[in-house]
């Protein structure tokens, strides 16, 4: 059984000690958010990033989107444009691919965060765009969000 992480996939903000996850941009160029109808500058945020399940399938990355019933729905995170085709996965290259599996098939459960806030930092500093996963962390998945028989 799988215990989806809560607000998977979605930007998670910290503001003074308060988890929000109804945040808007304010504006092109405003280094800013919009917090429950306020503008907070970056420099004031506590914490600002995003997390994803992720699952191995026949030895190839998937991005976790729903688990049910025994059964797990994923889209293709791998490299290999080939590789989902040769093993009949709905979909094609401009849309993606797609999978669903008994969970029974799956490996390597985890959860990827991404610290948007550094990668903000960053691109401030550096103008420039860090390297794609210079602030991603990876971590197994625990004992409560992947239970197995």
């Amino acid at each position: 059984m799988i215990h989806v992480i809560p607000n998977e996939n979605q930007d998670v903000v910290v503001y003074q000690g308060r988890v929000a996850t109804n945040i808007a941009t304010s504006g092109p160029g405003d280094r800013a958010l919009i917090i429950d109808g306020v503008r907070v500058p970056y420099e004031e945020l506590d914490a600002w990033y995003a997390e994803r399940m992720l699952f191995d399938w026949r030895g190839q990355p998937f991005h976790l989107w729903r688990y049910r019933d025994g059964h797990v729905d994923g889209a293709f995170a791998g490299n290999d444009l080939t590789w989902p085709l040769d093993k009949g996965l709905e979909g094609n290259r401009n849309d993606g691919w797609f999978l669903t599996a008994p969970e029974s098939e799956i490996e390597n459960l985890r959860i990827e965060k991404i610290d948007i806030l550094e990668r903000q930092r960053y691109r401030q500093t550096f103008k420039v765009n860090p390297p794609e996963d210079l602030f991603t962390y990876v971590r197994p998945a625990t004992d409560q969000e992947w239970i197995r028989d």
